[in-house]
């Protein structure tokens, strides 16, 4: 069965490491996928765009369309984003059920990490509120080590099988 499955939350989440690991697991059970990264997306499709509200917002668009052309291929797409809103998410979820992941980490655990964060001067998203807090979205914290980060990833799509 092909799923898309979008990861959400702010920079540094975890949301590459997920997507990678999801990737992995999903190849290791025969199911074919591809990863949507945001980032590459907006490095290679979206170099017309900045960061501003109205920007981010073409930018899922634009993920979500990538995603869809290979669904209707019965590829299962892993997508991920910084930016979402409850009236994309629905648009997102009618055009191929989606199974949104908000991978969280604390603000304090970033100020230390991430290289977004070190820089006081960067205002990057700053002007921006998505909303993580969605109908259905699934919530996985990014706060202990990487190998039970991983081990959550895998619980979470073992669950949503079990729901499919």
């Amino acid at each position: 069965m092909t799923r898309r499955i979008w990861f959400i939350g702010i920079s540094g989440s975890g949301k590459t490491t997920a997507s990678l690991h999801m990737k992995q697991f999903l190849k290791d059970l025969d199911i074919n996928n591809v990863i949507i990264d945001g980032d590459d997306v907006r490095k290679h499709v979206s170099t017309d765009l900045g960061f501003e509200l109205s920007d981010r917002l073409i930018q899922v668009r634009r993920i979500s369309g990538i995603s869809y052309i290979l669904a209707k291929q019965g590829i299962t797409t892993i997508c991920s984003s910084v930016y979402m809103n409850s009236t994309l998410a629905t648009a997102i979820n009618e055009q191929f059920p989606t199974h949104f992941i908000n991978v969280t980490r604390s603000l304090q655990m970033l100020e230390k990490l991430h290289p977004t964060y070190l820089d006081k001067r960067n205002v990057v998203g700053k002007d921006i509120t998505p909303e993580y807090d969605l109908p259905g979205v699934i919530k996985v914290e990014n706060t202990t080590s990487l190998e039970v980060f991983l081990k959550k990833i895998e619980q979470v799509f073992q669950g949503i099988i079990k729901r499919s």
